[in-house]
């Protein structure tokens, strides 16, 4: 398998639908798996890692709804609802599951994509920010370390302590750290009198 490719979980007990969402999210270049039931599905995203789930709702068994749910507690991962039913008790099912997205069938390969397409903009912009937040923890962590004589794990909970104290997170403390940090030193390099501090 393509590590590379965002991995879909579809889960539909209509072997023509599953089929024609499997292969509009394959050419869109994306990595579908199907499922018929979700008991199916459970068992899949135990073994494997998804990037998110596309769910019809109407299934015997374990309906859409109950599957999402699971998925959602244990896997984290965002959900598509698809349904033959677009009604206002569909839609109120799926807000209350945290749905990113929801579709009405019959829809075309274009609402797919899209809808899928925005979702997954969202993760890898959540990737990112992540990523940055991380960076900048471990920066903010060092300065403390290296100023008050800690150790990393230390200095974390330095920082954790002050972000509960002031009510923000922990990403907070360290932003203002390093802001502070960097003041100082352009302050540090700022001529004076012709000569520059270090």
């Amino acid at each position: 398998m393509d590590d590379k490719k965002r991995r879909i979980i579809v889960v539909d007990d209509v072997p023509d639908i599953l089929d024609f969402v499997c292969r509009a999210l394959e050419q869109a270049g994306y990595l579908a798996v199907p499922a018929g039931c979700g008991e199916e599905a459970l068992q899949l995203c135990q073994t494997t890692f998804f990037d998110m789930a596309i769910l019809d709702i109407m299934m015997p068994g374990m309906d859409g709804i109950e599957l999402g749910d699971r998925i959602r507690r244990h896997y984290q991962i965002p959900t598509i609802i698809i349904s033959a039913h677009y009604n206002a008790d569909t839609l109120t099912a799926a807000g209350k599951l945290g749905a990113s997205g929801y579709l009405a069938k019959p829809f075309t390969v274009a609402q797919l994509t899209a809808q899928v397409g925005a979702v997954m903009a969202s993760l890898e912009f959540n990737d990112r920010r992540d990523i940055q937040t991380d960076l900048l923890i471990e920066y903010a962590k060092g300065l403390v370390a290296e100023r008050r004589s800690l150790t990393e794990r230390e200095a974390y909970s330095w920082m954790r302590e002050n972000a509960m104290e002031m009510r923000v997170k922990v990403a907070e403390i360290a932003r203002r750290l390093a802001l502070a940090h960097d003041q100082t030193i352009a302050l540090m390099r700022k001529p004076r009198d012709g000569w520059k501090m270090y």
